[in-house]
C-alpha cells in the first residue's frame, strides 16, 4: 500500500508513477472542489515527457491547447522584442509538444488516469503527521499501513514541516491570476520594470494572464497607469496568490517521499512548478521500479532530482533579473534580445525542455 498525502497536481502524478506497484491512497485535507484551484498552467516538452511515462499524454493532450509561439514584448511597444517558435518547431527541437491548458483541465485529466489505474482518492482528510516503523508508516487519519509515503501537500506542507522542522520562505512577489480575451495562437510575455505580464490560450475564447509583481507595487490597479496598463485593460478576476519558495530542497525522509513543491518551490519565472512536479514523479517510479517502496528508493529519487531542481530554481531567479530590468539596463536587455534571435535564446532553455526520463 501507497499513500499519498495531497491531491493536487503533484499528489495525483506520484499517485500514478505509484499505480504500477500496489494499492495506492490519496488523502486531501481540501473538499474536492477546492483541490483543483488555480488558472492556468503551462506544460512544456519535459513535462509532456513525463506525462508519457506516467501514461497521462492523451489525457493532457485532448484538452490542451498548442501555442505556435511565444512572443516577447517590452511594456508599452508593439513591436516584439523576439517571437519564440513553438508548434512543431517544439516536437522537432525538444521530442515532444508545448501545451497550455486550465489547471482544472490538468487536473481533471490527471485525476481520469488515476481513476482508471484504480487509484483510490479521498477529500477532506487533513494529515498533521507521519509515524515511521523500520518496514512502514502510519499515517494520522488513515487506518492503513504503507510501505511508502509521497507528501504532495504544497508548500505549506504540514507533512514536511512535522518531519524536518523547516518552512518556506516569503519572497515578497505575488502572481496575480486573471482572466482576459484570446487573440490568436501565441503565448505573450509582456516586460516591464518590476513586473511581467504572461498571458495564453486556455480555450477558444479565454486567455489566462498572469501578473507577476512585488508587494511594495501593489499590484493591477497600481500597475494600471503604467507603460502595462494596456495589457491587462481587459483583464477581470484578480486573485492574488503570494509566491514562498523551499530553498532548502529536500525529497524525503526515511520512507516518506517529498514531490512538488513540498520539496522544492521555486520561483516561477520559468513556468517550470507544474513540470517539476511531473518530473518528480516520472523518476519516483523509476526509482522504485529499481528498488522497491523502500528508503533506498527515496534516497535513490531524492539524488536523481537533486542538481535538477537546485539548477532550475537558479535559473528562474536570473530570470526574474532580467525579466524585470528598469530604466536604462531594460534598453540593453532589449536591443541584446533583437540580437541574438529565437535561435539563440532557445539555447538558454535547452537544459530546460530537453531533459529525459532515462
Amino acid at each position: 500500500m501507497f499513500v499519498v498525502i495531497g491531491a493536487g497536481i503533484a499528489g495525483l502524478a506520484a499517485a500514478l508513477a505509484l499505480a504500477d506497484f500496489g494499492e495506492v491512497l490519496v488523502l486531501e485535507r481540501r473538499a474536492e472542489e477546492a483541490a483543483n484551484a488555480g488558472a492556468g498552467i503551462q506544460i512544456a516538452p519535459n513535462a509532456f515527457k513525463a506525462l508519457t511515462v506516467l501514461g497521462a499524454q492523451e489525457d493532457v493532450a485532448s484538452v490542451g491547447t498548442r501555442p505556435d509561439a511565444l512572443v516577447v514584448r517590452a511594456a508599452g511597444q508593439d513591436r516584439p522584442l523576439v517571437r519564440l517558435p513553438y508548434g512543431e518547431a517544439m516536437v522537432e527541437r525538444y521530442g515532444a509538444p508545448y501545451f497550455t491548458l486550465s489547471r482544472s483541465a490538468l487536473h481533471k485529466a490527471l485525476l481520469t488516469a488515476c481513476l482508471r489505474r484504480g487509484v483510490v482518492v479521498r477529500y477532506d482528510r487533513p494529515i498533521q503527521s507521519v509515524r515511521q516503523t523500520a518496514d512502514h508508516c502510519t499515517v494520522d487519519g488513515a487506518a492503513v499501513e504503507a510501505s511508502l509515503v509521497v507528501a504532495a501537500d504544497g508548500v505549506n506542507s504540514a507533512t514536511r514541516h512535522a518531519l524536518t522542522g523547516d518552512a518556506p520562505v516569503a519572497t515578497g512577489w505575488i502572481a496575480w491570476r486573471g482572466m482576459g480575451s484570446r487573440s490568436g495562437q501565441s503565448t505573450e510575455l509582456i516586460l516591464g520594470a518590476g513586473h511581467h505580464l504572461v498571458r495564453y490560450g486556455l480555450n477558444d475564447a479565454d486567455a489566462n494572464c498572469v501578473l507577476v509583481a512585488h508587494e511594495k507595487d501593489r499590484g493591477p490597479a497600481a500597475i494600471a497607469g503604467t507603460q502595462m496598463g494596456a495589457a491587462i485593460a481587459d483583464v477581470t478576476q484578480w486573485t492574488p496568490w503570494p509566491i514562498s519558495v523551499r530553498p532548502n530542497h529536500v525529497f524525503g525522509a526515511g520512507r516518506v517521499a517529498f514531490a512538488g513543491d513540498t520539496a522544492h518551490a521555486m520561483l516561477p519565472f520559468l513556468a517550470q512548478g507544474a513540470a517539476m512536479a511531473l518530473e518528480d514523479a516520472a523518476c519516483l517510479k523509476r526509482a522504485v521500479a529499481d528498488h522497491g517502496a523502500t528508503p533506498e528508493a527515496v534516497s535513490r529519487y531524492g539524488a536523481m532530482r537533486q542538481a535538477r531542481t537546485r539548477r532550475l530554481a537558479a535559473m528562474s531567479e536570473q530570470q526574474g533579473r532580467i525579466y524585470h530590468m528598469a530604466f536604462p539596463l531594460d534598453r540593453i536587455r532589449n536591443a541584446a534580445m533583437r540580437r541574438l534571435g529565437p535561435s539563440a535564446i532557445l539555447k538558454r532553455v535547452d537544459t530546460v525542455y530537453s531533459w529525459s526520463p532515462d
